[in-house]
C-alpha cells in the first residue's frame, strides 16, 4: 500500500519537471528561429503571377528603387533589419553583379522550418537543439548545418560525472538522509528553485580542484583536467556550485571562479575559414583534448561563440551527433561588413575556387587582364559568386591574383608614344584592340591600375570603356608657371603636337628666347596665332635651355650682411689674394675648418653671391641648374662617357637613375656630388669601411664630420643599412633630397646660400657648406658630364636682389 501511494507523488515530481521544461525549449527554438532567417535563399512573391518588388536603397518606402524584382526571384537575406523590411542580396551572374538593398517583409518567402519534438528532447541532462549535417569540406554549408547552441536542462539529477561527458550535474540536491515524505517534499522546493535558477557553463582553465565547501583549504573531492566543460549554478562572487556523485552518494561541490572561465551567456552564431594545413576538432576545448575531425586549410566551418579562445560546434561521429571545439587561433574571421568591389586578374591564367584555399577545386579560370567583380571577405581572400550549369555557385578568389584599380582615380592626359598606340577592350595586351592613334595623339583618361588607364570612347555609336597601356603614353600635365629659354640650335622646331613626325609650324634661330608651360617630361607647350586661329604647340625640351628667374624680398648687401654675422663658422675660403683668382678653384674636398681654409670677407662673399658675376655661357652658370627633377640621362651612355674608370662608381649609372626617379633629384649632380665626396669613387668610404663587423659605403659624405670623417661617416651608413653601393647611392640621394633639394633649396646656389632661409629667419641658416666657392666648385664637373652627354634636360632657377 505504502508504495502505491509514491507512486503518484513521483509523478507529480515528474509532472512539475517536465512542466518546467517546455517553456525553456520552446524559448530557445523560436530565438533560434529568428536567427535562422540571416543567410537563407528566400524567393520574392507577389500576388499576381507576373508581378514584380522594388529593391529600395534604405529601409523605408520613400527610399531610392535601386531596381524591381520579379516573381519568385532568388534573394539572400543578410539581416532582419526591422518590423517591416529584409535586407537582402540579389546576384546578377551574367553581369558579374551583386545588387544589396532592402524589401518588405511582405513580398519575401522564407523556406519552411520543422522541427521535431524527438529532436529537441533528450536523455542528456541538456537539451539538444535541431541536429546538424556534419560540415561538408567541399561545399559552404547550409544554414541548416549551423550549430545550434546546447541549453542545460533540469534532468537526471543524480547522474555521476562521466570522464568523457565531463558534465557537472546542474541541480542541487538534499545532502543528508530525511525521511521519504519529507524528502519529496523538500525535492520538489528544490526542483522548483533549481527550475528558476539560471545554469552556467563553464570550462577548466588548468587542473581544477573542486572542494566541499567554498574554501580553497576545503577536502578538495575531484580534480578535473584542462578543458573539461563543466555546469553549475553561481554561489557567491567568488564560487560556483554544482553536484557530483562521490562513492555512490550525491555531494555538493564548490568550484573557485578562477578556475573557470565562463561560456558566453548569449552565443553568437558565425563562420570563419579553417587556417591550418590540418585544422582540428577537438572532443574538448583544449588543445590537448581527442581530436574527432580535421579540416583541410580554407575548409568553410560554422560555429557559435563559446569562450576567449574557442568556438562549438556539433558534428556526426559514428552516426552520433557531438559536440566538438575549434581553437580561435585555427580560423580566420570573414570581415563582418563586405564591401563590394572590382579588381584586373594578373595571373594567366587566374583561378577561382570553391573554396579559400589554392588547394581548393578550380571552378573556373580567367585571362590576365579580365575585371572582376567580388565581395572583400578575409585577408586574403575575396568573395563572389557565378552560374555552373544553370546554378549559382559561391567562388573565391585569392587578393595576390588581383589588382585592385586605385581608388581615388585622378583624371590626366597623356602623349601617345607609339605609331600606333593601342587602346584594349580590357587591361591586356591580348584583348582586343578597339582603336588605334597616332604618335603624338593627346589621349585623357582616368588613373586605373599599377600599368593601366581607363577612359570611354564611342564604338558604333556606344559608348565604351577602353584602357590604354601606361608604356605607351608619356603623361602630360600643363603647368601655370611661365617659363623661359634659349633656342639651343638653328632652326629649333616648334610642333603641331607633341611628336617630331608631326607637322612644324614655326622655326626659331638660335639664341632665340621662347617662354612657354612646362606639359611633359620631354615637351613644353605654348601657344601661337597661325592664320588668324589660336593654337598650342610643342617645343621639344632638348632644343632650349629653360631658366626661370627667382625674385627675392632683399637686397644683396642686407644678404651679404647675413652672412658676415655667421659665427660658428664664419664663411670660409681656401684662398686669399685678389677676387680674381677665385673664379678658377680647382675641385678639392678639404673641409672648412680643414688647414688651408681661412675666414673669408664680406667682398669675397659678395662675388660669389651675386649671380650676375656668372653669365649663362660660363660653366659656373651650372650652380642656377634646378635639381629637383630627373634629368632624363641613358644609363648605357652615362656609364661610357662618365663614370668608365670612376673606381667603385663605374658602371652604376642605373643606380644612380634610380635614385633620381624615386627621390625627384638630378643624377648628373648627384654623380658629380659622389665623385667629388669619394675621388673619383677610391675614398675609403666609397671602397667600403667594416663598422660593427659590417662592411658598409657611403657615396656623397652624409654624416662624415671633421676629425673623424671616416669613422663617422661608416657610422652613418652602417645606421642607415647601406650594406650595397647601390643602398649607399639610393639612400643617400634620399638625405640630400629631402634636407635640401626638396626642402626649397633645389640649386646649389640655394644649397649654399640659402636666401628663402634669410628672408624667412632674418639670418642666414640651413646652409650645406661654408665654403663661399663651394657652389661654383661643383659646376665644373658638371658642365663636362653634361658636354659628353647628348640627352638630357636642363632647367635653371636664376635669383634676383631688390
Amino acid at each position: 500500500m505504502t508504495a502505491i501511494k509514491k507512486i503518484p507523488i513521483y509523478l507529480v515530481i515528474l509532472s512539475m519537471v517536465i512542466s518546467l521544461l517546455p517553456y525553456q525549449v520552446l524559448a530557445t527554438v523560436t530565438e533560434e528561429i529568428t536567427k535562422d532567417t540571416e543567410g537563407v535563399t528566400a524567393t520574392i512573391f507577389t500576388e499576381e503571377e507576373s508581378g514584380t518588388v522594388n529593391l529600395y536603397k534604405e529601409n523605408n518606402q520613400e527610399s531610392e528603387i535601386l531596381t524591381q524584382l520579379q516573381n519568385n526571384t532568388e534573394v539572400t537575406v543578410i539581416n532582419e533589419d526591422d518590423e517591416s523590411f529584409f535586407l537582402v542580396e540579389y546576384s546578377i551572374p551574367e553581369k558579374s553583379e551583386i545588387w544589396k538593398g532592402y524589401i518588405e517583409k511582405s513580398n519575401i518567402k522564407l523556406p519552411a522550418q520543422e522541427m521535431q519534438d524527438d529532436e529537441i528532447q533528450k536523455e542528456n541532462p541538456q537539451v539538444e537543439k535541431p541536429q546538424v549535417k556534419e560540415p561538408n569540406v567541399d561545399q559552404l554549408p547550409s544554414e541548416e548545418e549551423m550549430v545550434e547552441e546546447e541549453v542545460p536542462s533540469n534532468q537526471e539529477e543524480d547522474k555521476p560525472i562521466a570522464e568523457e561527458q565531463q558534465t557537472v550535474e546542474q541541480n542541487p540536491v538534499v545532502e543528508e538522509e530525511q525521511p521519504e515524505e519529507q524528502q519529496t517534499s523538500n525535492n520538489q522546493s528544490k526542483l522548483a528553485v533549481a527550475a528558476s535558477s539560471a545554469v552556467y557553463e563553464g570550462v577548466t582553465l588548468n587542473a581544477t580542484k573542486v572542494y566541499s565547501t567554498p574554501s580553497t583549504s576545503a577536502n578538495v573531492l575531484r580534480t578535473y583536467s584542462k578543458g573539461t566543460v563543466l555546469k553549475f549554478y553561481i554561489h557567491s562572487t567568488e564560487w560556483y556550485w554544482s553536484n557530483i556523485t562521490v562513492n555512490g552518494k550525491l555531494t555538493k561541490i564548490y568550484i573557485n571562479k578562477k578556475d573557470i572561465e565562463q561560456a558566453t551567456d548569449n552565443p553568437v552564431r558565425g563562420e570563419g575559414v579553417a587556417l591550418k594545413t590540418s585544422t582540428n576538432m577537438y572532443a574538448s576545448p583544449t588543445t590537448d583534448g581527442k581530436v574527432l575531425r580535421t579540416y583541410a586549410s580554407g575548409t568553410i566551418l560554422k560555429f557559435y561563440t563559446y569562450t576567449s579562445g574557442w568556438y562549438k560546434s556539433n558534428i556526426t561521429v559514428n552516426g552520433k551527433l557531438t559536440t566538438i571545439y575549434i581553437n580561435k587561433n585555427d580560423i580566420e574571421l570573414p570581415t563582418s561588413n563586405p564591401v563590394r568591389g572590382e579588381g584586373v586578374a594578373v595571373k594567366n591564367p587566374t583561378n577561382v575556387y570553391a573554396s579559400p584555399s589554392t588547394g581548393g577545386k578550380v571552378l573556373r579560370t580567367y585571362p590576365a587582364g579580365t575585371v572582376l567583380k567580388y565581395y572583400t571577405y578575409t585577408t586574403g581572400w575575396y568573395r563572389s559568386n557565378i552560374t555552373i550549369k544553370g546554378n549559382l555557385t559561391t567562388i573565391y578568389i585569392k587578393k595576390s591574383d588581383i589588382e585592385q584599380p586605385v581608388a581615388n582615380p585622378t583624371k590626366g592626359e597623356g602623349i601617345a608614344l607609339k605609331e600606333p598606340t593601342n587602346v584594349y577592350s580590357a587591361p591586356s595586351r591580348d584583348a582586343n584592340v578597339l582603336r588605334r592613334y597616332s604618335s603624338g595623339t593627346i589621349l585623357k583618361y582616368y588613373d586605373y591600375t599599377t600599368n593601366w588607364y581607363k577612359s570611354t570612347i564611342t564604338v558604333n555609336g556606344k559608348a565604351t570603356t577602353i584602357y590604354i597601356n601606361k608604356a605607351d603614353i608619356e603623361q602630360a600635365d600643363r603647368q601655370s608657371a611661365v617659363l623661359q629659354g634659349i633656342a639651343k640650335t638653328s632652326p629649333t622646331n616648334v610642333y603641331q603636337l607633341p611628336s617630331t613626325n608631326s607637322k612644324v609650324l614655326r622655326k626659331y634661330n638660335k639664341g632665340t628666347i621662347l617662354k612657354y608651360y612646362d606639359y611633359s617630361p620631354n615637351w613644353y607647350v605654348t601657344g601661337i596665332t597661325v592664320n588668324g586661329k589660336y593654337q598650342d604647340i610643342y617645343i621639344r625640351k632638348v632644343d632650349v635651355s629653360a631658366e626661370q628667374l627667382s625674385q627675392y624680398s632683399i637686397t644683396l648687401d642686407q644678404a651679404v650682411a647675413m652672412q658676415m654675422r655667421l659665427t660658428d663658422p664664419p664663411p670660409q675660403t681656401d684662398t686669399t689674394g685678389v677676387l680674381s683668382k677665385y673664379t678658377n678653384f680647382i675641385t678639392s674636398i678639404e673641409r672648412a675648418s680643414d688647414p688651408g681654409f681661412f675666414d673669408a670677407t664680406a667682398e669675397q662673399v659678395r662675388y660669389y653671391m651675386d649671380p650676375k658675376n656668372f653669365s649663362a655661357a660660363s660653366t659656373s652658370f651650372y650652380q642656377f641648374l634646378v635639381l629637383s627633377s630627373p634629368a632624363g640621362t641613358n644609363a648605357t651612355e652615362v656609364n661610357n662617357t662618365i663614370l668608365k674608370g670612376r673606381g667603385v662608381l663605374a658602371g652604376k649609372a642605373s643606380s644612380f637613375i634610380q635614385a633620381a626617379k624615386t627621390h625627384n633629384i638630378n643624377e648628373v649632380y648627384l654623380i658629380s656630388h659622389s665623385l667629388l665626396e669619394t675621388g673619383n669613387g677610391t675614398s675609403p668610404l666609397a671602397t667600403g669601411i667594416k663598422y660593427n663587423g659590417v662592411t658598409v659605403y657611403n657615396v656623397y659624405g652624409i654624416g662624415a664630420f671633421d676629425g673623424d670623417a671616416n669613422n663617422k661617416g661608416a657610422e652613418y651608413a652602417y645606421n642607415q643599412g647601406w650594406t650595397t653601393i647601390e643602398k649607399a647611392i639610393v639612400g643617400g640621394a634620399a638625405f640630400v633630397s629631402k634636407n635640401y633639394i626638396h626642402a626649397g633649396q633645389n640649386t646649389l646656389y640655394k644649397m649654399r646660400w640659402n636666401p628663402d632661409g634669410m628672408i624667412k629667419y632674418g639670418y642666414a641658416t640651413h646652409q650645406y657648406a661654408s665654403d663661399v666657392g663651394w657652389a661654383v666648385k661643383q659646376t665644373r664637373k658638371i658642365a663636362e658630364m653634361y658636354a659628353s652627354l647628348t640627352q638630357y634636360n636642363l632647367l635653371y632657377d636664376v635669383p634676383v636682389y631688390r
